[in-house]
């Protein structure tokens, strides 16, 4: 008499699940943890931008100024770690602080920009001009968010852009200078 065996549903899951969740974890949960790493840097350059500017526009001299910029991105080296994010090879700091002049007497003239190294003595700061000149602090923020977790190991993911390698972020902000007297102190 010939006996045969019946196999159990239950265990042939039970055998899938591992390879199953093995690809699930490298198809969404990893890409989409990445994701949200990409936005935390994002958020992360925003923000050094705005404060930036902020700080920037409440100082009295030019000096100050770089001073304040300087202080508050020091003050985000936690988030910039968190995020995972380091300078591009354009700016070395990281943060860039211009000041940028729009006249306001009619016409479309292009605007004047005005950037480090020193700017001292090149801005006009005399009585008919700061009556007829607007200036603006121009912050520019540019990072390389370094994906969380690194896949250029793998040739599939090695050039996609926050995955395999990093992706630059760059952010501009601007707040009007509060005392264009002192900008060239």
């Amino acid at each position: 008499m010939l006996t045969t065996f019946r196999r159990k549903k239950r265990g042939s899951s039970l055998a899938e699940f591992g390879p199953a969740m093995w690809v699930f974890l490298m198809v969404i949960i990893i890409p989409l943890i990445d994701l949200f790493s990409f936005m935390w840097g994002v958020g992360t350059v925003m923000l050094a931008s705005n404060l930036c500017a902020s700080k920037a526009a409440g100082s009295r001299t030019y000096s100050e100024a770089i001073k304040a910029v300087n202080e508050v991105e020091d003050n985000l080296a936690g988030f910039r770690g968190f995020a995972k994010l380091s300078p591009t090879d354009k700016s070395p700091r990281g943060v860039k602080l211009q000041v940028i002049a729009n006249s306001t007497s009619g016409g479309p003239g292009a605007p004047t920009v005005y950037a480090p190294p020193p700017v001292a003595d090149k801005i006009p700061t005399d009585r008919a001009t700061l009556d007829t000149t607007l200036y603006h602090y121009h912050v520019t923020a540019a990072y390389d968010v370094q994906p969380l977790f690194n896949f250029s190991g793998m040739e599939i993911f090695s050039k996609v852009p926050g995955l395999g390698m990093p992706v630059p972020v760059v952010y501009t902000s601007s707040s009007i200078v509060e005392h264009p007297d002192g900008l060239n102190d």
